[in-house]
């Protein structure tokens, strides 16, 4: 029996990867509006890593200051390491600036992240160079840049950009079980949580897979893949997320659900720092 969760309770507006959407030019943000009477949800928040214009960053005022070009993550615990911001002052120059999470806020009443910062700020951080982020097909183990595999416990796990996980496949020991379309991220705890894919056999509603339950791995042809933890004899009960609406995951019964369906603890979403299983 394949699973698929409708919206339960809808608290307010979903703004695109919990940030406002503006128009181009530069000014006040648009806030979204909370929907009246109802309270803001004080457990996991759920939105989609979505990039380009899509995807507005704006300081606490609301002033825009660009917009998310890619975000760095680490391949076992999920963390978010660093967003790639490209700045609307240098718009054009085709640079980024990388931003360590920990500077982004969440606004729970506009259901969004911010930067607390000037652009000036802002033009001072690194710049993002997408050439220092391990490529997608680096084994486990591997030694990068002086670092190593988390299997050995004692250093970083190498790094994913959130650029080369889309379209990537989800495979069932040796059979491609879907594609990768796009990342859910609990920005409160600053993980990807879920990702949301297109399954082989399935059209409409996207299938809904707990990162926790997935691990990368290098393929024979050397190409990186999430292989998913997953009998196969239940594939074709896996949940989907109806519209792929990210919100309804915020549901309790709807996130336990998924959680039980996979045997993961019920109060973990994403991978725990550190570990594999």
């Amino acid at each position: 029996m394949k699973h698929t969760f409708h919206l339960g309770h809808v608290l307010i507006s979903l703004i695109l990867a919990g940030v406002a959407a503006v128009p181009q030019q530069s000014g006040a943000m648009t806030p979204g509006e909370p929907v009246a009477g109802r309270a803001i949800p004080s457990g996991p928040v759920f939105v989609k890593a979505l990039t380009g214009q899509r995807a507005v960053i704006a300081d606490a005022s609301g002033q825009r200051l660009g917009i998310v070009r890619d975000h760095v993550i680490d391949r076992v615990s999920g963390r978010l390491l660093f967003v790639a911001v490209t700045v609307d002052q240098e718009a054009n120059s085709g640079r980024s600036r990388k931003v360590p999470f920990e500077r982004f806020s969440w606004d729970p009443e506009q259901r969004r992240m911010t930067l607390p910062m000037t652009p000036d700020d802002l033009l001072r951080m690194p710049v993002y160079d997408e050439e220092r982020v391990p490529p997608k097909d680096t084994a486990a183990g591997d030694e990068i840049d002086g670092r190593h595999d988390l299997a050995r416990r004692d250093t970083p796990s190498p790094e994913l950009a959130s650029a080369d996980i889309r379209d990537c496949d989800v495979v069932l020991g040796k059979d491609l079980f879907a594609s990768v379309d796009e990342l859910v991220l609990e920005p409160k705890r600053g993980v990807v949580a879920f990702v949301l894919a297109t399954g082989k056999q399935t059209r409409g509603d996207p299938l809904v897979l707990p990162w926790k339950a997935m691990s990368w791995k290098i393929t024979d042809g050397g190409d990186g893949c999430f292989d998913l933890d997953l009998p196969m004899d239940r594939a074709g009960e896996a949940p989907t997320l109806a519209g792929g609406d990210t919100r309804s995951l915020e549901d309790p019964d709807t996130l336990r659900a998924i959680q039980e369906f996979y045997g993961l603890p019920p109060t973990l979403v994403a991978r725990r720092e550190g570990t594999h299983g």
